[in-house]
């Protein structure tokens, strides 16, 4: 989910990974989810989900959740009513359990409470973690197992609070990039020996979470959109290569429209073994085509640099 509501990240170089900085150019909007009600009748592409959502988010959704909250009667189930405005259309259990009143789960105007109260803008990369952690299957949607899932990753499930959840999250950031961002390390809540499997988790789950519902293949907007923000929580720091790769893929000049699963796994082991100057790059190896498409072009490029020299 990367984020769901903020407009000022994206108008804001100084928010941008320095990688994208140092391009010249501006970061995507990170990932806008959208309930289906904000859609266009044609069922509309991810970039237009991007541009509906932003009225939708920004308003929030001030609907009461005052018979969830009476039907609350733990900690947690106080803490979810507090943000589930919306019936769940996934879940049919209170239907045929013949519940009087249908499944609620917290929906784009619940996740934007949810990150005000959280003191941390939609764009934030805790933000992506925490739905990473619930297993979040829809971008700016918690189901109640879904956030009882987060909520217990983070040692929150009993009696979760926003402050409990940041502090959290914060930790957890703080775990898998060393402290680079900023806050204080907590051994106690990833082991250093699972940091890098973690962060791999991490970005194999986030081609799916960025998915269109039936889809094989990651809009290239999306793609570019979570690549951005998923290696902000990567051990060894944002790769020298991503902004490179970020910059010749929304030029245009691969001519796709999309990325396959393949190519997504594939690009971090690209950058994991082939540097920063793709000096240890070796094109007998079997690449998805886009990969050596991007490193000819960049070899190009670096060649051209030289003669201008």
């Amino acid at each position: 989910m990367g984020s769901c509501l903020s407009l000022k990240a994206a108008a804001n170089p100084d928010m941008m990974p320095k990688s994208q900085q140092q391009s010249g150019k501006r970061k995507r909007r990170p990932p806008l989810p959208v309930p289906n009600s904000a859609l266009a009748s044609d069922g509309s592409a991810k970039t237009s989900r991007l541009q509906a959502g932003e009225a939708y988010i920004v308003g929030g959704d001030d609907r009461s959740a005052s018979s969830s909250l009476v039907a609350a009667t733990t900690e947690f189930d106080r803490f979810f009513a507090s943000y589930a405005f919306e019936v769940d259309p996934t879940d049919d259990n209170g239907a045929s359990a013949g519940a009087s009143t249908p499944p609620l789960r917290i929906g784009a105007g619940g996740v934007a409470h949810l990150c005000r109260d959280l003191g941390l803008d939609p764009v934030d990369i805790r933000v992506l973690l925490l739905a990473w952690l619930c297993r979040a299957r829809e971008m700016c949607a918690f189901t109640e197992a879904e956030l009882r899932r987060g909520c217990a990753a983070l040692r929150q499930a009993e009696a979760p609070t926003a402050d409990g959840l940041r502090a959290a999250l914060d930790a957890r950031l703080d775990a898998m990039t060393g402290g680079r961002a900023g806050g204080r390390m907590s051994g106690d809540m990833l082991d250093v020996k699972d940091i890098d499997v973690a962060f791999k988790d991490l970005y194999r789950w986030a081609f799916d979470f960025g998915l269109e519902s039936g889809q094989r293949t990651l809009q290239l907007p999306m793609a570019t959109d979570l690549w951005a923000l998923v290696f902000e929580a990567r051990p060894s720091g944002v790769p020298p290569l991503l902004g490179a790769w970020l910059t010749w893929l929304q030029s245009g000049a691969s001519g796709v429209k999309g990325v396959s699963r393949d190519t997504w796994n594939m690009f971090l082991t690209f950058i994991d073994t082939c540097g920063s100057d793709l000096s240890a790059y070796d094109h007998n190896e079997a690449w998805p085509s886009l990969i050596d498409d991007f490193v000819e072009a960049e070899t190009d490029r670096a060649n051209q640099n030289l003669l201008n020299c």
